[in-house]
């Protein structure tokens, strides 16, 4: 049985896992830059009951690329398999210059198809709202990207010297009686406003009320407020990097 170790690189958070076979085993994630790749790796090793015989990894920051790759190289012998978004992972990528999307947008596809089956579409709700489409025929086929819940709170917090910088969270009501909380239900709902919109468009483009999975951080909250959701699921750019090593292993035999 093949323990493979899974990393995905984002803007503000790193996630990790392990999969043994194409069970996932265990995660965890922190804040992107806050541990040293080294650190990580053989923190996460401590946990497993077997050394991992292979890695896969996708990072939407180049720099972060080499260091894990070292990091993941000498964890598990072979160097990991890095996706990147131009990848063959075994998905047909409609996207303009393939090259320029962000490899985290290609796994979280892969894996919605894999699990949701297609057509479907795929929401990540972090520090950008990305909504991303996946054709009938099982091809990506691009998307959306908006600000994110608490990137947006952020940026009304820098301009506004009055208001007080706060972390989103869910809203009882739109109509606050204090600052705080009228800034938690602007951000809140005005994110559930965008992200419906942004879903209602998808669909008429696609010509068909399409199912979404969501994924990210503020998915399990934002789910409840959305329609047709068929799952969520917080581990799917690690279950995608399991599927595009599997794809990639195939094709070296």
């Amino acid at each position: 049985m093949t323990m493979l170790l899974a990393v995905d690189v984002g803007n503000s958070e790193t996630k990790l896992g392990w999969f043994e076979a194409e069970r996932l085993g265990g995660r965890e994630h922190f804040a992107t830059g806050s541990r040293a790749p080294a650190d990580a790796v053989a923190a996460l090793l401590a946990h497993l009951s077997a050394p991992p015989a292979a890695a896969a990894m996708c990072s939407g920051i180049p720099d972060a690329v080499a260091p894990w790759q070292e990091a993941l190289t000498n964890a598990c012998g072979p160097a990991p398999f890095v996706v990147a978004g131009d990848s063959d992972i075994g998905i047909i990528n409609h996207y303009g210059d393939p090259a320029t999307l962000g490899p985290d947008r290609l796994v979280g596809a892969l894996a919605g198809r894999e699990l949701y089956g297609s057509p479907i579409i795929v929401v990540s709700l972090g520090t950008a709202t990305v909504v991303d489409a996946v054709s009938r025929e099982g091809e990506y086929l691009g998307g959306a990207i908006a600000p994110g819940v608490e990137t947006s709170a952020a940026a009304l917090a820098e301009r506004a010297s009055r208001l007080l910088p706060t972390r989103p969270e869910r809203a009882p009501r739109a109509i606050a009686a204090d600052t705080r909380g009228g800034m938690i239900a602007g951000a809140f709902f005005g994110a559930v406003g965008q992200t419906r919109e942004l879903l209602a468009r998808v669909r008429a483009e696609m010509g068909e009320e399409v199912p979404a999975v969501l994924t990210g951080g503020w998915a399990e909250m934002m789910a409840p407020e959305l329609d047709k959701v068929a799952g969520v699921e917080p581990a799917l750019t690690l279950i995608g990097l399991r599927l595009a090593w599997q794809h990639a292993a195939r094709g070296r035999r």
